[in-house]
C-alpha cells in the first residue's frame, strides 16, 4: 500500500481519474451484454435457440471472470516492469479486448461468436483485476473508502452511458445490419 507525504493529497478529482478505467471497461462489457450481443445472437442463432445461446454467452463471461481474475491477480502482484505491476495487464487486456470486436463483427455462426466472446472476456478480465488493484497500490489508507465508492459510481455511470450510447447507435442502424 502506497504511503508517504505525497499520497495524502488525493482529491475527489484524482480518485475519479484513477477510476476512469472502471467507467470504460464496465460500460463496455455491460453494453455488449445487454445491447450488442442480443442483436448479434439473433443473426447467428436459430430462432428456437436464441435465448439459450445468449445465456451461454452470459454464463461463459462469468466463468472467465472466475478463472482469469484470480490467476492474473497473483501474477500481477509479483510482476516487476518499468510500467509498474498493473499497467502491462491493463494495456494488454484492453487492446486485445478491443481487437476481439473485429471477430464479433465477422462471426459467421454461434460457434465463432462464442470463441470470440471467450477471447474478449478473458482479455477484459486480464485488465479488470489489475485495474481494481490500482486503488490498493496508490491510494492512501485514509482515502480507500472514498476511492472504492468512486469506483462503484464510475462502474454505474459507465454502464448507463455506454448502454445509452450503444442502444441509440444500434437503434439507428439495426435495420440495416447485414451480418452475412
Amino acid at each position: 500500500m502506497a504511503q508517504g507525504p505525497w499520497v495524502e493529497n488525493w482529491s475527489q478529482w484524482d480518485l475519479l481519474k484513477l477510476n476512469s478505467f472502471s467507467f470504460g471497461i464496465t460500460g463496455f462489457i455491460l453494453a455488449m451484454d445487454t445491447v450488442v450481443l442480443p442483436v448479434i445472437v439473433l443473426t447467428v442463432a436459430p430462432e428456437e435457440f436464441k435465448n439459450t445461446y445468449l445465456a451461454v454467452l452470459g454464463i461463459s463471461g462469468l466463468l472467465m471472470a472466475a478463472l482469469v481474475q484470480p490467476t492474473i491477480g497473483r501474477i500481477s502482484d509479483r510482476t516487476q516492469s518499468p510500467l509498474g505491476r498493473r499497467i502491462p495487464f491493463i494495456l494488454w487486456g484492453s487492446v486485445f479486448a478491443a481487437l476481439g470486436l473485429i471477430g464479433v463483427r465477422l462471426a459467421p455462426n454461434f460457434t465463432v461468436l462464442f470463441a470470440v466472446w471467450i477471447f474478449i472476456q478473458a482479455n477484459v478480465n486480464i485488465a479488470y483485476g489489475p485495474g481494481l488493484a490500482l486503488i490498493r497500490d496508490y491510494v492512501p489508507l485514509n482515502r480507500i473508502g472514498m476511492a472504492s465508492s468512486m469506483k462503484i459510481m464510475s462502474d454505474a455511470a459507465g454502464a448507463a452511458v455506454m448502454i445509452a450510447i450503444t442502444g441509440a447507435l444500434i437503434g439507428k442502424t439495426a435495420s440495416s445490419l447485414d451480418w452475412e
